[in-house]
């Protein structure tokens, strides 16, 4: 047994979710590998006094349903998993998949269909669950950092065990330095962007939706956008690789231009993503550029996917 497994679920369980006493927890398998780290979690939410659930799901296997999936099929998939999402308190998820490119052959069509009839589930757990996702240090995911396994994992658990405590206080100087900026820009190889984040509130991320953590995040005025943004590492989104993206950006923040994008790669993307007229406000998806959180207030709450612009110099004034 890793005793590191049981130090993390210990922390997932009594820090990210705060389990007490009497509470429904859904814990969620996504692959096959992640198994020491789920008996540690159901171990840890009976300790804490909850009722654990679980849920187990297979890319593989899910692949063959979406192939052919129908919208009166995953009506009755959403309302059933609805009804058992309702019922939760917490949901912790631990994607452990061995092909990170599983769904890269289902017809975009079925992909986009998928994600639109589930994703009012989703919206139930993330408004009104405590959720935590993360994912488990496989041969998969040590193959994708060019590490062996065990120092995949050496690496994996030094930095989803810090004490997310003691950094979300070490936060709180930026939140106050961001929450009192207007212009910001953002410099680096192939990089020139600057946008006002004056007025949106900045959010500290410690640990507990996201594991590993540790970004503070707001979201630019609409309409205050410019430049270029280069993203240096290559992002997986439903089994396709997007890589040597570049976007331009003027006055209007959902007007951008792809300079680097082959006509195939920027048909896939529209596909993919199902929103080719504005990418930076769609409802319901979750982009590699923006990521987009519709009605929190008066404005959409756009914000930049962190770790895409790195070694960068970003100045706030």
């Amino acid at each position: 047994m890793d005793n590191r497994n049981k130090k993390f679920a210990d922390m997932i369980v009594n820090y990210s979710c705060r389990v007490q006493k009497g509470e429904r927890v859904l814990i969620e398998e996504i692959g096959t590998s992640a198994k020491p780290l789920i008996r540690e979690l159901i171990r840890a939410v009976y300790k804490a006094g909850g009722y654990p659930y679980l849920g187990l799901s297979d890319a593989s296997l899910n692949r063959e349903i979406i192939m052919n999936c129908s919208e009166e099929q995953l009506k009755f998939q959403r309302e059933y998993e609805m009804y058992q999402m309702k019922g939760m308190d917490a949901y912790i998820a631990v994607r452990a998949s061995d092909n990170t490119s599983e769904l890269s052959d289902v017809p975009s069509d079925k992909l986009n269909l998928y994600s639109k009839m589930l994703r009012p589930v989703i919206d139930e757990r993330v408004d009104h669950t405590k959720w935590v996702i993360m994912r488990y240090p496989n041969n998969s995911m040590a193959q994708l950092s060019n590490m062996s396994l065990e120092a995949f994992e050496n690496f994996y658990y030094d930095v989803c065990t810090l004490d997310y405590a003691k950094m979300s206080e070490a936060m709180d100087p930026l939140v106050d330095l961001m929450n009192r900026t207007d212009k910001v820009r953002i410099v680096s190889p192939g990089t020139d962007l600057t946008f006002s984040i004056k007025g949106i509130p900045a959010i500290k991320c410690a640990g507990e939706c996201n594991i590993p953590d540790g970004e503070v995040y707001t979201a630019p005025v609409r309409d205050s956008i410019n430049g270029v943004i280069t993203y240096n590492t290559p992002s997986e989104y439903n089994g396709f690789t997007f890589e040597n993206v570049r976007l331009t950006f003027k006055d209007v923040a959902g007007i951008c231009s792809f300079d680097r994008l082959s006509a195939g790669v920027q048909r896939e993307y529209f596909h993919r993503f199902e929103q080719p007229e504005n990418l930076l406000h769609h409802k319901e998806q979750v982009f590699p550029i923006f990521r987009v959180y519709p009605g929190r207030n008066e404005r959409d709450f756009t914000s930049l996917l962190p770790g895409t612009v790195c070694r960068n110099n970003c100045k706030m004034v």
